[in-house]
């Protein structure tokens, strides 16, 4: 049977989501593709997480709804099931709707990037517009253009998989984390440091300039040091040029993306992931799912929905403030973490569902 998987981004996090989608129809096996713009065809996350499957490219288009057109018409042409990756906003369009209600598919579903109790943690603004995403998707599924909707929750948020909607079409899944099983080798506590890490785009988003601002303080007060792994965004990049210059000896940086392998191996030699996110971030993470697999404690602050769901598995330390104090203290807990319950091989369990609800029931 033929798999197709669409996905229009190209962030790191999505583009491991969707490599962890073809393996899962790999092991049923599917015949499958992944199918993506141009731009994230080209990108450096796809390289990291893409390597070694097919991948089918839609040329870039004058606007969204003309791109997921053609996208979808690929799809129909070269697949038995089609499945659409993070992809909320095609649900907008009502043509690509009434373009997946009449394509003679075997199975089509998609995953819908909902935050769950949206209402406390967003903006207004973001929290109408999610709003109006779930709405569209209902209607999608309400009139046959989706045979599944799998709503995705933090990993860890075992609450959400009571709710069953619309006979069991549509269902709360996990974010799953996705990681390479074997490390490639110690990388950071060969000279015996200790740090703490933030991975992915080095960016405002992960308030990188208020740690680093912070951060000779808590170095002077616990030794550990700031590890920078990732693309480093121009919010952020002048103060890390000018404290890499100065060969500042408490910041490690790797201003890349690395393989899956590194990145394992960055997490094992970490005292920490610093889960420090712009109160604008409201999604559950990929970079804290990770760090709760593989039992890295995490210190959150500034994603309330990420705070709730450190608080809520017991995985690591909720900040009250972005201080160095705040931050020192932590850091000290993070050593001896009192009821510490890392969610090391839930992800096993986590993947079997998502892969027989989203892709397993067609066949």
């Amino acid at each position: 049977m033929r798999l197709t998987i669409v996905d229009g981004g190209w962030g790191g996090h999505r583009l491991a989501f969707v490599r962890l989608l073809n393996d899962l129809a790999v092991e049923r096996k599917y015949s499958t593709s992944i199918l993506l713009s141009d731009q994230a065809a080209s990108s450096v996350e796809a390289r990291v997480h893409l390597s070694g499957v097919n991948i089918e490219r839609v040329p870039c288009a004058r606007d969204g709804e003309t791109w997921w057109r053609s996208a979808i018409a690929y799809g129909i042409n070269n697949a038995d099931v089609l499945v659409l990756a993070k992809c909320d906003n095609v649900l907008r369009h009502e043509s690509c709707i009434h373009m997946l209600s009449d394509a003679p598919l075997r199975a089509r579903g998609t995953l819908l990037k909902v935050a769950p109790r949206q209402g406390e943690f967003l903006y207004r603004s973001a929290s109408d517009d999610r709003a109006q995403r779930l709405r569209c998707a209902t209607r999608a599924i309400a009139s046959g253009a989706l045979d599944r909707l799998a709503l995705m929750c933090g990993f860890g948020d075992t609450r959400r998989k009571l709710a069953s909607l619309q006979g069991g079409r549509t269902r709360w899944i996990e974010d799953v984390p996705y990681i390479a099983y074997e490390p490639a080798g110690k990388l950071l506590h060969s000279d015996g440091k200790q740090y703490a890490l933030v991975v992915g785009e080095i960016s405002w988003r992960k308030r990188v300039n208020e740690l680093l601002g912070i951060w000779a303080a808590v170095y002077s007060a616990t030794s550990v040091h700031l590890a920078l792994v990732g693309p480093i965004h121009e919010s952020v990049a002048a103060n890390v040029s000018q404290l890499a210059r100065a060969r500042t000896e408490w910041l490690n940086v790797k201003d890349s993306y690395v393989d899956q392998a590194t990145m394992r191996t960055y997490y094992e030699s970490a005292i920490a992931l610093l889960g420090t996110f712009d109160s604008s971030q409201y999604v559950a993470s990929g970079a804290v799912a990770i760090a709760q697999e593989l039992g890295v404690p995490v210190i959150s602050y500034g994603n309330g929905y990420v705070d709730w769901l450190v608080s809520y598995t017991s995985t690591g330390i909720v900040l009250p403030r972005l201080t160095a104090p705040a931050m020192t203290s932590a850091i000290k807990g993070a050593r001896s973490l009192d009821g510490f319950r890392p969610l090391r091989g839930a992800a096993v369990g986590a993947r079997r569902e998502l892969g027989e609800f989203l892709i397993g029931y067609a066949s």
